[in-house]
């Protein structure tokens, strides 16, 4: 999963997301309604609790996910993509 601009880097049970500044950030995985754990999510991205996230997906910063709007595939989804969600 290439993205021009940014990129994700794992680590065990912590991570960052890097902003297309270079800027990492902290990120954090999202549970799912379900119980189940869903994709990363940047510090200063937002995800409503009702929202389902693929396992492999990336919230990058500042992306807000409204309640409603589940990512059902593997994405890189950034502030604009979210906002036409």
């Amino acid at each position: 999963m290439a993205h021009p601009h940014r990129a994700f880097v794992e680590r065990s049970e912590a991570a960052c997301a890097i902003d297309g500044k270079g800027q990492p950030e902290a990120a954090f995985r999202h549970v799912n309604p379900d119980g189940t754990l869903g994709g990363w999510v940047a510090a200063s991205a937002s995800v409503a609790r009702e929202s389902w996230i693929h396992p492999q997906a990336i919230i990058l910063t500042g992306a807000v996910i409204r309640a409603g709007v589940d990512i059902l595939e593997p994405a890189i989804i950034d502030s604009d993509t979210a906002a036409a969600l």
